[in-house]
């Protein structure tokens, strides 16, 4: 899943998006993915952050600053179940 921080005509915001890649580790398709946003984007995009979800809590979870909110107590969100989220890479563009 990737946390993607924009600025439209509208102003600062963002959206979620899944990703395909066979794994949380699979950084080739990963990298695939920010590139391709970034080429894309005409400059609207300004941060890709990819986190690996789980509904078991993970050691280090992260809460996405705009998302901070909306977090349980422990740093879970209640999605379809409670999910955690897990940093991969975060990449300003």
């Amino acid at each position: 899943m990737a946390f993607i921080d924009a600025t439209s005509a509208g102003g600062d915001g963002g959206f979620m998006l899944d990703i395909e890649a066979k794994h949380k580790d699979d950084m080739e398709a990963i990298m695939h993915f920010i590139e391709m946003m970034n080429r894309h984007s005409s400059g609207m995009i300004h941060k890709i952050t990819v986190v690996n979800s789980s509904t078991f809590p993970v050691e280090e979870p992260y809460v996405h600053q705009p998302l901070a909110d909306k977090a349980n107590p422990d740093d879970s969100f209640n999605l379809e179940e409670k999910t955690w989220f897990e940093l991969i890479i975060s990449v300003n563009l």
